[in-house]
Parts: structure tokens; C-alpha cells; sequence
């Protein structure tokens, strides 16, 4: 995830959770085999939010 979080924020954006919430996620479907990409995506679609005030270069 610190690579997809520095990615979005390069790109003006951010994942809007913390550190919790997210490992608690994560450790749930690795738990239980229920990790799939698709899931990722979802969350993620849910999750990142454009940074206040960014301007692309």
C-alpha cells in the first residue's frame, strides 16, 4: 500500500483512511483467502480522494 499511497499522491490524490482501518481490511481477507484484486479495486475506488489544492504540473 505505501507504493500505491505515494503513487496517488504524486498524482494528487490520497488514500482517506488510516492506518487501521485498512491493515484490519487487509488482514481480514488475507485470513479468510478472500483477497482478490477486484475487492482491492473497490475499496480503493471507495477510499481515494483528490487532495485539496493540487495542481498537476
Amino acid at each position: 500500500m505505501a507504493v500505491a499511497g505515494s503513487f496517488l499522491l504524486l498524482n494528487g490524490y490520497h488514500i482517506d483512511c488510516d492506518g487501521r482501518e485498512s491493515y484490519d481490511l487487509f488482514m481480514r481477507l488475507f485470513e479468510t483467502h478472500a483477497f482478490r484484486f477486484a475487492q482491492l479495486c473497490m475499496w480503493l475506488e471507495e477510499e481515494v480522494k483528490p487532495l485539496p489544492g493540487f495542481e498537476s504540473a
